[in-house]
């Protein structure tokens, strides 16, 4: 979101601190104090009132819970910021400032500019922490590795399996959905882009054939039920992406090294700010999402993540059911795209094209009108009847014979494959 002015509510009970705040912000050309106050209630009449694109909030005050007031107006006005401005730094005000929704925590004490840099750096999009406070997360972790040497578990030591990285291989025969491709194209600028369908209708394949002519960077994880585990699903996370930039995740990784992990929040605080380095817009597609339990920390860690994404990701989830995020809330804020079942369901003019590549076989519009009457645009049934066509002398005969609705026709294609293949 790109403003020309920057404007500031300030919410905190100590006079001083206001006056000094609204002084300081009065030299920056970009930015304005549209108003301040000192209690919950006042505070969320002016949120609705003025309009503010970021609320600097004390977090502990006689007459106002920070946290409790934070949560309403990320809840009210998802479109509003807030960033937490304190003196605290204790572990629990930071744990239930980010999960309250803040998207920064700054320390009063902290160098001036870097209020200004994190009120920048919000306006990005993008989350901020005061390097003390960054700092002080990071070593609570290091601490614990360093007490319990024996106990560690070295992640980076286990080992990442390369394959995993790598879209699948595009097949010779591809038929090009140009269509989909342009809508995706379209959709890539959103946090989010979903395909979910059940098996077989090509997801994958779409999705490897589109990044191959697509002008942004990607990465790909071939995801499977051991990525349930949150710390693993990190590893693969990071090193998908450093495959394709020159980045190092030093403090994200030490916190998934640690003992025990922390909080998602600080978890995402920390992922978000580390890819915010990357200036360049990159995809990366997550395979196989309905491989993650639906219990795993994994979909927490991923729908904080697009609750305020970094600028620069944007995911591609292929799944056969819809993954347990906020997909209401990302419609509504218009951050997601897209496509399902009837989207993925091959065309006539498709199917023509791919029993042509796949079996040099050139389908009348009668035997078109039967295979999409039984076929339905399947893709996996399309290629199954492309195999045994190439091998099969009465063609028109063995397509006549397709007849009794979706499952019977798969069942008789199974059957027809399997056959063919054991005679080989």
């Amino acid at each position: 979101m790109n403003h020309e002015i920057i404007k500031i509510l300030i919410v905190d009970d100590h006079a001083m601190s206001r006056k000094g705040m609204v002084l300081l912000l009065a030299e920056e050309a970009d930015i304005k104090v549209v108003g301040e106050t000192d209690s919950g209630q006042e505070a969320m009449q002016q949120v609705s009132a003025l309009a503010p694109d970021i609320v600097l909030m004390e977090v502990a005050m006689r007459r106002l819970n920070g946290i409790e007031t934070t949560r309403q107006i990320v809840s009210k006005f998802p479109h509003i910021k807030v960033i937490a401005y304190s003196t605290y730094s204790r572990k629990h005000y930071i744990d239930g400032m980010l999960s309250a929704g803040a998207s920064a925590y700054l320390l009063k004490q902290s160098d001036p500019k870097e209020l200004l840099q994190g009120i920048r750096e919000v306006m990005r999009g993008n989350m901020f922490l005061s390097n003390a406070i960054t700092g002080q997360v990071l070593q609570a972790y290091v601490e614990q590795i360093a007490d319990q040497p024996s106990e560690i578990r070295l992640r980076e030591d286990v080992g990442i399996l390369h394959t995993k990285l790598h879209p699948p291989p595009v097949m010779p025969d591809l038929v090009l959905r140009k269509h989909l491709n342009e809508h995706l194209d379209a959709g890539r600028v959103q946090p989010l882009i979903l395909i979910s369908a059940p098996a077989g209708y090509g997801k994958s394949t779409l999705a490897s054939s589109w990044l191959k002519q697509c002008d942004w960077l990607s990465a790909w994880i071939s995801l499977d039920k051991s990525d349930s585990d949150l710390p693993q699903f990190l590893l693969y996370f990071m090193a998908a992406i450093e495959d394709v930039f020159p980045i190092n995740f030093e403090q994200t990784l030490s916190m998934v090294n640690a003992p025990q992990l922390p909080s998602i929040s600080i978890l995402v605080t920390s992922l978000s700010n580390e890819l915010g380095r990357i200036e360049q817009p990159f995809i990366l597609v997550l395979d196989d999402y309905h491989r993650i339990n639906t219990q795993s920390a994994v979909n927490e860690l991923l729908d904080h993540l697009l609750q305020r994404p970094p600028l620069s990701l944007h995911l591609v989830i292929l799944t056969r059911r819809d993954p347990p995020l906020h997909l209401v809330n990302l419609r509504a804020r218009g951050q997601v795209t897209e496509l399902r079942m009837k989207n993925l369901c091959f065309t006539r003019s498709e199917t023509k094209l791919l029993l042509e590549n796949a079996a040099d076989f050139t389908a009348s519009n009668m035997t078109l009108n039967n295979l999409e009457r039984e076929i339905e645009g399947w893709v996996v049934g399309l290629r199954m009847i492309s195999q045994v066509l190439r091998t099969n002398d009465d063609q028109d005969g063995f397509l006549n014979n397709l007849n009794g609705g979706v499952h019977q026709t798969n069942a008789y294609l199974l059957q027809e494959v399997f056959s063919r293949q054991a005679r080989c």
